[in-house]
């Protein structure tokens, strides 16, 4: 057991007076091929981040190809009925009022294929983070359609206070139209 212990310790006092000759030598290698190593990893973490984006892009484009489909199906149902309504308005619809309608169902189809673009977005995010993805998938459509329905909500209203606005103006126009100034300064209703 001493034996073993002795020459143990001959090895480490060994090992103390090499180690820094060996460091030195590691070292002087490593700045005498310092280019050569920076090359190395430019190259590799060119590569590999090339490589990563490529399958990233695939893998999207192929998912969002499957959601194209839905938005090219969408768009075309909702572009079908607005030109349905638009040939063929009810009779006691004014012509502004159908063109008001159709101006929603144009906006509509807008925001139902970005709410299908933003579910696949809302779904990628919620892959990412580790703790959710195993729910992404069920929770992705929920939140895309709270936000789609809440946009759609909200700019239909918008249409429909802009369009309201734009007829009392046109309103109080004309009522301003009908008067006239008389020769005392006064105004007349004509």
């Amino acid at each position: 057991m001493k034996d073993l212990l002795s020459k143990k310790k001959k090895q480490s006092i060994k090992l103390k007076d090499e180690l820094p000759g060996r460091l030195k030598s590691i070292a002087l290698l490593i700045t005498d091929k310092w280019k050569e190593v920076i090359k190395q990893f430019i190259d590799g973490a060119i590569t590999g981040f090339v490589s990563e984006l490529i399958i990233f892009l695939i893998n999207n484009f192929i998912t969002t190809m499957k959601r194209m489909v839905r938005i090219i199906k969408e768009g075309l149902m909702s572009l079908v009925s607005m030109i349905r309504f638009l040939l063929n308005p009810p009779e006691e619809m004014l012509p502004e009022e159908v063109h008001h309608q159709c101006m929603k169902l144009g906006m509509s189809i807008l925001v139902t294929s970005g709410g299908i673009l933003l579910e696949e977005v809302i779904e990628k995010f919620l892959m990412a983070q580790v703790w959710i993805a195993p729910i992404a998938n069920f929770h992705a459509p929920v939140i895309a359609g709270l936000s789609t329905g809440l946009i759609l909500s909200l700019l239909t209203y918008g249409i429909d206070k802009l369009d309201c606005s734009v007829h009392e103006r046109e309103k109080s126009t004309d009522k301003y139209r009908n008067l006239s100034w008389t020769s005392f300064g006064k105004l007349k209703w004509s």
